[in-house]
């Protein structure tokens, strides 16, 4: 019975998509959730459309990383955009600088399991760099009316 419980974890048949790093949905209700329904998803779905392809290409280019390296890095950021969501909603349109730290925390360990020194530092330039056209996740958002200004 062990070794069946182990294989069904490790093989993922318990639910869980082993090529995902989204959370679960928090189902975080309050005023901001109910004024703005399933904006979790909706968020997310736009942004991977409009956001992800140029994102991953210059984080490619700053981080020194070939086209394999594009289905990892998408992962990791999905989970990102996510988590940096959940907290949003949560805080009903803003991202405090705790918050945004906890979360650019994750994806700064998340990105260290694969780069070099010299990749990670790339990625790191790439957050706040003008090339990146998702920067604006990596501000804090003290007013529901967008990211502080630097």
């Amino acid at each position: 019975m062990k070794r069946l419980l182990v294989f069904l974890l490790l093989t993922g048949a318990l639910g869980a998509d082993p090529d995902s790093l989204i959370p679960p949905d928090p189902h975080t209700v309050n005023g901001f959730s109910r004024s703005n329904p399933d904006y979790r998803y909706r968020a997310a779905h736009s942004y991977e459309q409009a956001y992800f392809p140029k994102a991953l290409a210059s984080l490619r280019q700053r981080a020194s990383l070939g086209e394999s390296s594009e289905p990892m890095l998408r992962i990791i950021l999905q989970g990102f955009t996510y988590r940096w969501l959940d907290r949003y909603v949560l805080r009903e349109g803003k991202m405090p600088r705790a918050d945004l730290t906890e979360t650019m925390a994750w994806m700064d360990s998340q990105m260290s399991r694969y780069l070099s020194p010299k990749q990670f530092s790339g990625y790191q330039g790439w957050c706040h760099s003008p090339d990146n056209p998702m920067a604006f996740l990596f501000l804090v958002h003290t007013s529901s009316s967008g990211p502080d200004r630097p």
